[in-house]
């Protein structure tokens, strides 16, 4: 189950547990916070990867900009 705690002027949930990495985010509302962990706790539930920090520092600013690109204009 996700903390969520004011941080500042943001509200900052964590997940952590047995069968996911530590991870967190800050939002700036409430409601995208909780829309958040909700997220990520349903991706730890269907047993999907959640990325963990050291994923995260494997990925380039060049992929980015590449993903990026694809993405739509809205």
């Amino acid at each position: 189950m996700a903390a969520i705690r004011k941080h500042r002027e943001k509200c900052q949930a964590e997940i952590c547990g047995h069968r996911v990495p530590s991870i967190s985010r800050l939002c700036r509302q409430l409601k995208d916070t909780k829309e958040w962990a909700r997220r990520m706790e349903a991706q730890a539930d269907r047993q999907e990867t959640i990325p963990g920090k050291k994923a995260l520092e494997t990925i380039l600013v060049g992929d980015l900009v590449q993903r990026a690109h694809k993405l739509p204009f809205v």
